[in-house]
């Protein structure tokens, strides 16, 4: 009987094969780097991540066990995904534990990760009030005015505020606080002032609200530009007397000259 010796090589190489196959399927890590841990999130959300492998992917985001998107799209070349899914059924402030898993060819879960503690926050900021001494038709110039805002947010309390205040000419002044004052130096021009205020929740949300005001010259205003003026004044008069001074000292030179001019002359 001839002994079959190519079996042991057939079998060797069919075995290279289906590691290679194995090889080239093979996903390593799947990452979501947006949104982190401990961010509040909209209720339409772009997720995003990275996966590492040498197969196409199919990486797919769950919040406690629930569907919410997946990207079909992810190839060896494409090292990142992305998704857009909506938590518009989840209750505000619901923390959520996402789940990142990243399907090979053959429909097998290579690699996963979890998030946890992510916050749903569908809900805007509300400006409850704005006290502010803005109010009223007419306001003085150089005056310091002060303002303070109270805003509520159903999830989260570390709300950001700006407060802008553009001047008549244009140009702005912003305030980043529920609580500032203009200063005189801020309100320095007669005409049509606005405050613009934006609150904005962890989230991105924000509510906004807009106050406009006229300023007109006071008592500080008729005071510094009559001190202005003084000065001006002053400064023109004292001018004056320099050059009055100049040309009588320049005409006595002048007479002195010709008087001499004349007494030699005789």
């Amino acid at each position: 009987m001839k002994k079959i010796y190519w079996l042991p090589l057939l079998a060797l190489m069919l075995l290279f094969t289906c590691v290679g196959a194995l090889a080239e399927d093979e996903i390593s890590a799947v990452t979501i780097t947006s949104p982190t841990t401990g961010s509040y999130v909209d209720d339409t959300y772009a997720f995003a991540g990275t996966y590492t492998g040498n197969s196409s992917a199919n990486v797919t985001i769950f919040y406690n066990d629930t569907f919410v998107c997946a990207d079909t799209t992810v190839t060896v070349a494409n090292s990142t995904w992305t998704c857009s899914g909506s938590l518009s059924s989840i209750s505000d402030c619901t923390a959520l534990v996402l789940n990142a898993s990243a399907y090979n060819t053959t429909g097998t879960i290579s690699a996963s990760i979890t998030t946890a503690n992510i916050y749903s926050d569908a809900t805007s900021p509300s400006v409850t009030s704005w006290v502010s001494d803005f109010e009223g038709q007419y306001q003085e110039i150089f005056k310091d005015h002060t303002y303070t805002v109270v805003a509520t947010d159903t999830c989260d309390t570390s709300l950001t505020y700006s407060v802008v205040l553009t001047k008549p000419d244009g140009v702005t002044v912003t305030k980043t606080s529920s609580s500032a004052t203009w200063r005189d130096t801020d309100v320095d021009m007669i005409g049509s002032f606005s405050a613009a205020l934006t609150v904005t929740d962890n989230a991105g949300k924000t509510d906004t609200d807009t106050l406009t005001f006229d300023v007109k010259g006071g008592d500080n205003d008729i005071t510094r530009v009559v001190g202005q003026q003084q000065i001006q004044e002053q400064s023109s008069s004292s001018m004056f007397v320099l050059l009055m001074l100049g040309t009588g000292v320049l005409l006595i030179v002048v007479l002195l000259g010709v008087g001499i001019w004349w007494f030699n002359k005789k």
